[in-house]
């Protein structure tokens, strides 16, 4: 497995804000079901699971291992596509708000490591970003 770590970003939110936000999928997915409406279809909603088929009729989805309050969400692939994987929120309260760091452990075929590694970087850089403006 290839470990991923993104830039620390910061939030103006509480760490107890942030991972209440953040530790219930079924939130997150309504969310994200609505701006993708078009291109997924929902399977399965509940706090710690949300699977969805794309456009192509692939089921995939996210699930939640363990909860550490206010501090860490261990989340990982719930059906093994596109790829298997496990991924750490971490938050670490300060005086003037949270820093977050996204951690992403992914499992790809030794063939597609060059091609995908950039492009993993570059988007566990973006979930940390999306996770502090939000």
């Amino acid at each position: 497995m290839q470990k991923y770590e993104s830039k620390i970003t910061k939030s103006i939110h509480s760490a107890r804000t942030l991972f209440e936000r953040y530790s219930d999928l079924s939130g997150i997915a309504q969310m994200l079901a609505q701006s993708n409406s078009e291109q997924i279809e929902v399977v399965e909603i509940t706090p710690d699971r949300y699977v969805f088929k794309d456009s192509k009729g692939v089921e995939m989805g996210i699930q939640i291992l363990e909860r550490d309050p206010n501090k860490t969400i261990k989340l990982s692939d719930a059906t093994g596509r596109p790829f298997s994987f496990t991924m750490w929120i971490q938050f670490k309260e300060v005086e003037d708000g949270t820093y977050i760091r996204v951690t992403v452990h992914i499992d790809v075929p030794k063939l597609l490591k060059i091609l995908v590694k950039g492009k993993v970087q570059a988007g566990v850089d973006q979930i940390a970003e999306m996770l502090a403006r939000n």
